[in-house]
């Protein structure tokens, strides 16, 4: 006879998001025509890689002109995502995160080649599925989180808390909801998974967890490069002095495991370079050409704070979470204070040094989705070390406050009240939860 075991608090929060964020994204993208305001701007460019391989065998993406400035015309989305190498046509953008798409491409190309669909790569299933794909990425990375925050000592509530905050109170939402096919719900996945593995081998040292991340890093930097910082990660993951030398020692000692996970993640990265030189003859490409980092004039508070695009502004539940984490953090293990504290200065540093330290078209610091498993820890352990009622009431209004702030400042960003670019303290004010003004 078969028992069924009933599902814990944490299962059951996830199960609900997921039905919750499944209803809201077909409710609001896939009906009628919105499907084809879901590939915009840099997600046309991940994705082209897809129709490129599977469907016209064109890696110089010729099809550009049949679909973008043909059959799906439309000027107000239209994003010329290729460059000229050497007189060649080039997709700008990496390839990690086709690769991460590419199970949902097949199964809505085989779905749509099977009923007679439009099998193009761009008819409303592909979209659809696509969409699909950064739901599943989120919960999964949530689930993940879940795993970190109890290997954090993080209780069961606090962490259903912590992940319906990080669900509904950041700019996770939005990326899920309005711009899925950007690269940072995917990489949430992976990048936590990363944060969770790496823990997890500092406490018990391996040759096989190395390969694992050896992989795993490989593919994170195909998605997006600079996202291999997240090594720097490995002292607060490590939680002291002992652990992380004791790590260190480890990897070379299994040195030959260090070494095929170090080849592994080469050959990882290495994808991109095979598809720069089928498509150009060349092995290595800079596709950004003029966009740089200005590392003399890094904008850090702006990044941070500024109405323009400021990360702790639009998102100010990461302030929470940061002050308050930092604090229980600094007062029962104050190495995982202070590496904590120094990686995120070092992604700060890295992210507000881009020529766009705003990041173009985008609601509130997004380079940081990735990385918002760190600030749910902290979230988390914070909101654990809190015994009495009384203040975990407290916390938990002030939470669900923030989440409805960002959750109107999400559909605010969505009709362009406030705008992905041009925002001023004077605009913020005047717009501030004016959602009776939306149009």
């Amino acid at each position: 006879m078969i028992t069924l075991r009933k599902p814990n608090l944490v299962e059951l929060t996830l199960s609900g998001m997921g039905i919750v964020l499944a209803w809201v994204c077909s409710n609001v993208y896939w009906g009628g025509e919105n499907y084809r305001t879901v590939l915009q701007s840099d997600a046309k460019g991940y994705y082209a890689y897809l129709p490129a391989v599977f469907i016209y065998h064109d890696l110089q993406f010729g099809f550009f002109e049949q679909m973008d400035r043909g059959k799906y015309y439309n000027p107000d989305l239209l994003y010329e995502y290729r460059i000229l190498f050497n007189g060649v046509s080039v997709n700008k953008y990496y390839c990690g995160m086709a690769v991460a798409q590419a199970p949902f491409f097949l199964a809505a190309h085989t779905i749509t080649k099977a009923t007679g669909g439009d099998a193009d790569g761009y008819s409303r299933l592909y979209v659809v599925f696509l969409h699909i794909g950064a739901i599943v990425h989120a919960l999964l990375g949530l689930w993940v989180l879940d795993k970190l925050l109890r290997a954090y000592g993080v209780p069961e509530r606090a962490r259903a808390v912590t992940l319906i905050a990080m669900a509904f109170g950041t700019h996770l939402f939005y990326y899920i909801l309005v711009a899925p096919g950007m690269s940072h719900v995917w990489s949430f996945l992976y990048c936590t998974l990363f944060l969770y593995l790496s823990h997890g081998y500092f406490r018990a040292p391996s040759g096989g967890r190395l390969v694992v991340l050896g992989v795993l890093l490989g593919f994170i930097m195909l998605i997006r490069p600079i996202n291999g910082l997240i090594l720097a990660s490995w002292p607060f993951l490590a939680g002291s002095t002992s652990a992380l030398w004791n790590g260190l020692r480890q990897a070379f000692s299994h040195w030959r495991h260090a070494l095929v996970a170090s080849v592994l993640c080469a050959l990882v990265v290495s994808i991109q370079l095979v598809l720069y030189k089928l498509g150009t003859g060349s092995f290595f490409i800079y596709s950004y050409e003029e966009e740089w980092f200005n590392w003399l004039d890094p904008h850090m508070l702006d990044i941070l704070f500024s109405y323009k695009k400021g990360l702790f502004l639009y998102t100010p539940i990461l302030l929470l979470a940061t002050v308050g984490g930092l604090w229980v953090l600094a007062g029962r293990n104050p190495f995982e204070a202070i590496t904590w504290a120094a990686f995120f200065l070092l992604i700060t540093y890295f992210f507000s040094a881009w020529w766009s330290w705003w990041y173009g078209g985008s609601f509130s610091g997004r380079p940081y989705v990735e990385y918002l498993a760190l600030f749910g820890i902290l979230l988390g352990v914070g909101l654990g070390a809190i015994r009495k009622t009384a203040p975990r009431i407290a916390a938990h209004a002030v939470l669900f406050l923030l989440i409805l702030l960002c959750q109107a400042q999400t559909m605010q960003t969505r009709y362009f009240q406030i705008h992905y670019e041009e925002m001023t303290k004077e605009r913020y004010w005047q717009v501030f939860l004016r959602l009776d003004q939306l149009s």
